[in-house]
């Protein structure tokens, strides 16, 4: 009886590196599975956040000269040419939403709140019945959230372009390169889409590698994102 205690410890060893090696080969297994795929049901045809196709698109796009192969969103800037440009090649499109605020100039242009509202939804019910659009485009652009006049701008218009829009197309507007995840948390609020740039040779820190310049910046809106959108 002495001498079976070493094959039952063996026996024992032997059941254990098995076990091991069976956890062991599921975890590749599971780190490489993929993720469930929440927009399975979305329309293939349209763009995120109402369909499955992935927003891909070009600032300072020039029609006349550059290749569209590959786009999916011709935009930011534009309005009626960005809306026959997305017809004629069967894309979809921004549609830039604005007045002219002059927040930056030395007499901003005075508007009340219901004004903005008013003015705001003329535009877009001018061409809510366009297909091809599939965001709004807001602006004045980076607009500063320490700024009362501003946010209230920001606030009024993004609520008047969704009252006048009966497809609910998500609003975008630029945040600028250098703002973190509190301060976009600020303007995003407001929106729908969090857009900030992501320069890699950004004004005034040429000694970033542009690769941690981009990770930082790009960063930056998954932590001021609201989930409206799955």
């Amino acid at each position: 009886m002495r001498r079976a205690k070493p094959l039952a410890i063996l026996g024992v060893a032997l059941v254990v590196l098995a076990a091991n090696d069976a956890a062991a080969q599921t975890v590749p297994r599971d780190f490489f599975r993929p993720a469930p795929d929440g927009s399975r049901d979305y329309d293939p045809d349209r763009l995120y956040p109402h369909g499955r196709i992935f927003p891909l698109g070009f600032y300072g796009l020039n029609l006349s000269r550059d290749m569209i192969e590959g786009l999916t969103l011709i935009g930011p800037y534009g309005r009626e040419k960005n809306v026959a440009a997305a017809s004629e090649h069967g894309l979809h499109c921004t549609y830039s939403v604005s007045l002219p605020m002059g927040f930056h100039d030395a007499k901003p242009l005075d508007l009340t709140p219901d004004e903005i509202r008013r003015r705001i939804g003329e535009q877009v019910r001018e061409v809510a019945d366009r297909p091809e659009i599939a965001w709004w485009y807001l602006a004045p652009e980076e607009l500063r959230y320490w700024r009362k006049k501003e946010m209230t701008y920001l606030e009024v218009a993004a609520d008047a372009i969704r009252e006048a829009d009966p497809l609910d197309r998500p609003v975008w507007m630029y945040d600028p390169n250098h703002r973190n995840a509190a301060a976009l948390a600020r303007t995003v609020k407001h929106l729908d889409v969090c857009g900030k740039g992501m320069y890699t040779n950004y004004a005034g820190h040429y000694s970033f590698a542009p690769g941690s310049r981009a990770a930082w910046s790009g960063a930056r809106p998954c932590g001021s994102m609201r989930r409206r959108w799955p």
